[in-house]
């Protein structure tokens, strides 16, 4: 069943929200000083610099498959996993006024693309660099979570506990449908205090009930938090859960 609270499914509807987590963004990269790029980020082997760099260029990829949708053309995120390092790399090392303009500027290319895509183009099939496919409307959803998340992994001040709660809510329930578990995994229950829902992961019955609020559900779920305020039953370990993107 649909959680009404959670964010609009319509991708253009969507685009007003994913405009306040990138203006969210900005005004945390406008915050660092020169120092603060070559730092290490939360992400293993990226220092802030690259977190900034990729979501430039995530953004341009998005834009990109975008327009091709619009044209009936199916067009790659990246020619390849080489290309997509390199312009990474490229962007790492600079200061921090190219870093904010690169951020914006790619931003509004992307809020172009969305609003001039027309409505035919939002059910064309997208391929996502692991080879799934899905329609070109899940994108935006996809870049907030990428704005969202790689924002915490910056390590600037900025915490799922910022997130909003009806993002929480979709993404909550987006993580518990991607990890659902095989045959021979633990099933979970978890609970948030703070919205008073529930979530399942696995058909069986629960053996391991995890409850907090909803950001730090969302954070250990989605790698971006320890887990520590978090209560479990039975036992008092957090069971193991595989990554998530």
């Amino acid at each position: 069943m649909e959680d009404t609270l959670s964010l609009p499914k319509d991708p253009v509807a969507l685009a007003s929200h994913l405009t306040g987590a990138t203006e969210r963004l900005l005004r945390t990269v406008a915050t660092m000083d020169a120092a603060s790029f070559p730092s290490p980020s939360l992400l293993p082997g990226w220092t802030r610099g690259h977190v900034t760099s990729h979501i430039a260029r995530n953004a341009d990829a998005y834009a990109g498959m975008l327009l091709g949708a619009g044209s009936g053309i199916e067009f790659p995120a990246y020619p390849s996993r080489a290309h997509r390092a390199a312009g990474i790399e490229a962007g790492a090392g600079r200061g921090p006024a190219e870093q904010l303009a690169d951020l914006r500027d790619s931003a509004a290319r992307l809020d172009a693309a969305v609003a001039a895509a027309p409505p035919a183009a939002w059910d064309f099939p997208i391929r996502w660099p692991n080879g799934t496919t899905c329609p070109a409307s899940n994108l935006v959803w996809h870049r907030l979570v990428e704005v969202e998340l790689h924002h915490v992994d910056l390590d600037a001040g900025y915490s799922p506990e910022r997130w909003p709660e009806a993002f929480l809510r979709r993404l909550i329930a987006e993580v518990v449908s991607d990890l659902s578990p095989g045959e021979g995994a633990t099933p979970l229950l978890l609970q948030a205090s703070d919205l008073d829902r529930e979530w399942r992961i696995g058909s069986a019955p629960p053996a391991v009930e995890v409850f907090g609020t909803a950001a730090e559900l969302a954070g250990w779920l989605t790698g971006r938090g320890s887990g520590a305020g978090l209560g479990v039953e039975p036992g008092a370990s957090l069971p193991d859960l595989p990554s998530w993107r």
